[in-house]
């Protein structure tokens, strides 16, 4: 299908929101304040103050692009990261930053900058919906590892909002461990409030392979209606050298991304946003320093557009549009000296999708109700095509059906009600779900299920599943909630239609296909408490704390087996008993001006089976981590010195034999400090690992050694 095809399915939903928009009347008067850039779904939250006086509902989610302090006020297991957090911790990889969160974690190799991102023990095909700026990045590749991986440039970061657990608004279709967006730099960030244009600069460079980094945007206001800014960025990174001073082989990368955006006001109360995110990197894989490396590369092309319609004047209209387009391309050259010798691999995945919701507020004199309406749908369009790099040779064209060719479209309705009265807030939600799966492929493996020989897929299915949040406020800064709810996954493509052998001739290492999966079901509880307090110990000083407890139960859990019947083959197949994850979670903040601390902390309880040998090669996340930060700020809060501490316990990895082999827990210990020479100037240092601790990174497929003692130092300039 080609990308005519792919949006005409979204012709329907786009119609829809046309001709809603049509019937509006459209209001003159003054619009809402702009929160900042529109991202893809909202979820309705209320509150009240202590003596009962009630507030008028509001969108806070961290999906939304909320601020920090929001997060620690809403009944659910949000968290926000600001770019303050991004440049001071989180310059080589976004995965650094995600690693801080309570409940998040990332699989990747230390050889690609792919992340991989684990929620609560969910992770890959699908279980979180992992965004660009609201435009979901799915691609998809099998292989020893993770296998959804989603590409990003953390010098165009502006935030990144977490979502655990079920998601029951936008964003939520097909997921049921979590989700992350990954805002992108935009206007407000790039040009001051009072100027008609701005440049943004950063620039960096360190030792230990980091090398350099740099990025430059720059905004434009064409008075108060419309406004543009782009950005472009790269970095040159060399292979670094682990605390044992050897040097981990192919670590390094070259990213090239930029952006544009466009933001328009068609009229006073309304906003309409563009936007492109374009990503590029090269880097190379060998499995030993004499081997010829095989070169990677990946492109991905992310396009977005965000219509928002709020009259101030009509609490029953809050409507927001958003659609996206995503081209992401990943090639693979293995060399002569790889058992796929001389095989170049393309994998497409083209995918696109849409929402449309709307936010009807009620007063309704003792108590004040929000009801969110509306619907989602995307599409994903995979290829994976195997070619020869030497004139006349034959590609190995095992890997076509490692990663299957196919379509898959995932679509929903919801409806979530938000009522306050008095200290209590009663948040309920309910959405229906379906899927449609089509492809085809050639299996190598006659078992009794599927004959030997090509084969075709069509295979439907819907789910009705709902979220509960009771929410109590007993005095002014303190939020107690409890919530239960459900989630609906359908199989993704490489479990429905994988059908191969093993790469390099291994022809008795088959691959077979499953039709017959089931969609994974979740359902769980969560508790948590919320303290918000100002002026606590003295004057003007400021303490957060968010804690949570859930306990989720997965059917059908979908995972790898094999057998040795008419030789070693492989499946993905249902499990029959359920998988149980469950763990508790702690973010706290305290600031009092010129000092500060922080904690985030997790311990988790994951019991998943493990994949079969020669796919994922790690099992669950580790079972506790925190890292603990704290500074102080002198000569009038300029100068901020700081450190922290990052622990990660015990895990275990899945070896390509099958082999459980343990993972030693590590401590890692580092170093900040930044100074605010002006307004618009900013320069920083920081010392990671600053003791050279040698350790294994957990979640590291290969089970790579971490980088040694590595100095950065960077600035950051507005004009």
């Amino acid at each position: 299908m080609n990308r005519t095809g792919i949006l005409a399915r979204l012709r329907p939903a786009l119609l829809l929101g046309v001709a809603f928009y049509l019937a509006l009347p459209h209001s003159q008067v003054l619009a809402q304040q702009r929160t900042g850039e529109t991202g893809s779904g909202q979820t309705e939250e209320t509150g009240q103050t202590a003596d009962g006086t009630l507030l008028d509902p509001v969108l806070v989610t961290a999906r939304k692009g909320g601020t920090k302090d929001e997060a620690f006020k809403t009944p659910a297991a949000v968290t926000s990261v600001d770019a303050v957090d991004i440049e001071r911790f989180g310059q080589k990889s976004a995965g650094d930053v995600l690693r801080t969160i309570p409940g998040v974690f990332t699989e990747a190799s230390a050889r690609s900058p792919a992340l991989a991102i684990n929620i609560r023990g969910m992770q890959d095909f699908g279980r979180n919906a992992v965004t660009i700026d609201g435009a979901r990045q799915n691609l998809q590749v099998s292989g020893h590892g993770s296998n959804g991986w989603v590409f990003v440039d953390p010098n165009l970061l502006a935030g990144v909002d977490v979502e655990r657990g079920i998601v029951s608004t936008a964003q939520g279709s097909g997921v049921i461990g979590g989700a992350v967006n990954f805002r992108t730099i935009g206007l407000d960030d790039v040009v001051a409030p009072d100027r008609q244009w701005g440049i943004l600069t950063k620039g960096s460079y360190g030792d230990n392979g980091y090398g350099y980094s740099g990025m430059t945007a720059a905004g434009y206001r064409f008075g108060e209606n419309a406004g543009v800014v782009g950005a472009i960025s790269g970095r040159d990174a060399s292979d670094y050298t682990d605390g044992w001073d050897q040097t981990v082989q192919w670590t390094g990368q070259k990213p090239r991304s930029g952006l544009f955006k466009v933001n328009l006001a068609p009229g006073v109360d309304q906003k309409l946003d563009f936007g492109a995110v374009i990503y590029g990197n090269d880097w190379e894989v060998g499995n030993t320093p004499t081997q010829a490396g095989t070169r990677m590369e990946t492109d991905v092309k992310t396009f977005t557009t965000a219509y928002s319609y709020a009259p101030a004047d009509n609490d029953l209209i809050d409507l927001r549009i958003n659609a996206y387009f995503n081209d992401t391309r990943f090639h693979q050259w293995f060399p002569q000296s790889h058992i796929s010798r001389n095989t170049h691999v393309e994998y497409k995945d083209k995918g696109a999708g849409g929402s449309i919701s709307n936010t009807s507020r009620f007063d309704l004199g003792a108590a004040s109700l929000a009801v969110e309406y509306g619907g989602e749908y995307y599409f994903d369009e995979v290829d994976a095509e195997a070619s020869s790099t030497v004139p006349g040779g034959v590609p190995d064209p095992a890997y076509s059906g490692l990663t299957p060719s196919g379509e898959r479209g995932i679509g929903g309705v919801f409806s979530k009600s938000a009522l306050t009265w008095g200290m209590v807030d009663l948040i309920g939600a309910v959405r229906y779900d379906a899927y449609r799966l089509t492809g085809s492929g050639n299996n190598p493996f006659e078992d009794g299920l599927i004959p030997v020989g090509p084969f075709n897929v069509d295979k439907s299915e819907g789910k009705l599943t709902g979220k509960g949040t009771l929410a109590v406020t007993p005095i002014d800064g303190l939020q107690l909630y409890a919530s239960y709810g459900s989630g609906f996954r359908p199989p993704a493509i490489t479990e429905t239609l994988m059908a191969s052998t093993h790469p390099g001739g291994m022809a008795f290492l088959k691959f077979r296909p499953n039709p017959f999966l089931k969609p994974e079901t979740s359902t769980g509880w969560e508790i948590g408490a919320n303290l918000s307090y100002d002026s606590v110990f003295v004057d003007g000083d400021s303490l957060r704390v968010k804690g949570s407890y859930y306990d989720n139960e997965v059917e059908n859990y979908i995972t790898s087996a094999w057998s040795t019947v008419g030789g070693l083959n492989f499946t993905y197949v249902n499990m029959p008993t359920p998988s149980r994850l469950k763990g508790f979670e702690l973010s706290a903040d305290y600031d009092l001006g010129f000092a500060f601390a922080g904690l985030a902390y997790q311990d988790t309880d994951i019991r998943l089976v493990p994949p079969a040998p020669t796919f994922g090669m790690t099992l669950t996340p580790p079972e506790k981590v925190w890292t603990a930060s704290a500074g102080i700020r002198l000569f009038e809060e300029k100068l901020t010195l700081g450190g922290r501490v990052r622990f990660v316990s015990e895990s275990e990895r899945f070896n390509v034999m099958g082999a459980i082999t343990p993972v030693p827990e590590y401590k890692l210990y580092d170093v900040f400090a930044s100074y605010q020479a002006t307004e618009n100037f900013n320069a920083y240092v920081t010392i990671e690992n600053i003791t050279n601790e040698g350790y294994i990174i957990a979640k590291e497929y290969e089970a790579r050694e971490g980088p040694g003692r590595t100095i950065m130092g960077g600035f950051t300039a507005r004009f």
